[in-house]
């Protein structure tokens, strides 16, 4: 298990807003919009730069989203199994992946990470039977990895050419070596156990790389945020200020926080500036 120190941050601004449903999915635009989801209130939020909060969009079960190079947001739509994509003012465009593609099922899209070419990569968060699934440009899906527990969060570390994903009820994160073909997934590192010793007190879900290289992880049962340098894994953490974490986006200063203190009600978002 890796040791954790405490993340001091210089601070700048700090802001932690309520929602109705819990939040997960956060991203930011080009213009400094961010954006966040709620799986179970049917809504993609926008929150602008006067911190105003209105529904930008809406699906059956928005959770992980990611903004693509031409500034579309691409949404996993998780109880309807497919993958949606939205234009920058949220109108619904086209669907890019439904579980019925491919020569496998998916069941529970979860987080995904889009190439500047529109190939992308997804996880299927199921137990023990969880997927992790690459799907090319012709829109042909190709399984990467399949029997793992509860895949979540995804990031394409593309300096070592792999993928890392946190594995949820092994409470740890994984690495697929994109190099080789059929490369089976490694443990890439362990995480800090709840003293609660109770399966849900622990659980990484959403990942984010920023650009110096680090990884952050949300420890959704922990109610902790972890920053691990990529090449030393040297990790330090700090509390959310709320129960459970869920997601994290780490994009120049800015930390945008989702979760809040139950679910599937009662959620936040925390923003974060530091200098």
């Amino acid at each position: 298990m890796i040791l954790v120190n405490d993340l001091k941050l210089k601070i700048t601004k700090d802001i932690c807003l309520d929602t109705e449903f819990y939040t997960e999915g956060p991203v930011i635009d080009r213009d400094g919009n961010v954006y966040v989801t709620n799986l179970l209130g049917g809504k993609i939020l926008k929150i602008d730069c006067l911190l105003t909060m209105d529904e930008w969009g809406a699906c059956e079960s928005p959770n992980g989203q990611y903004i693509s190079a031409e500034g579309n947001h691409w949404v996993c739509n998780t109880l309807a199994s497919n993958i949606l994509v939205f234009d920058r003012d949220g109108k619904y465009k086209y669907c890019a992946y439904d579980g019925t593609k491919g020569s496998f099922k998916v069941v529970s899209p979860n987080d995904l990470w889009v190439e500047p070419d529109g190939s992308f990569y997804f996880t299927d968060s199921v137990r023990e039977l969880g997927q992790v699934v690459f799907v090319d440009l012709a829109g042909e899906a190709h399984l990467l990895s399949a029997e793992l527990d509860y895949p979540n969060g995804i990031v394409l570390d593309k300096v070592n050419n792999r993928l890392l994903v946190a594995e949820s009820y092994q409470n740890r994160i994984l690495s697929i070596d994109l190099t080789e073909k059929g490369a089976k997934p490694s443990v890439w590192l362990d995480l800090p156990v709840n003293s609660n010793r109770q399966e849900i007190g622990n659980l990484p879900d959403g990942l984010a790389l920023d650009q110096q290289g680090n990884l952050w992880i949300a420890h959704y049962g922990m109610g902790r945020i972890y920053r691990v340098d990529i090449s030393t894994k040297e990790c330090y953490g700090f509390d959310v200020g709320f129960p459970l974490s869920s997601n994290i986006c780490a994009q120049n200063g800015r930390l945008i926080l989702t979760g809040g203190v139950s679910e599937p009600k009662g959620g936040k978002v925390r923003m974060i500036w530091y200098a």
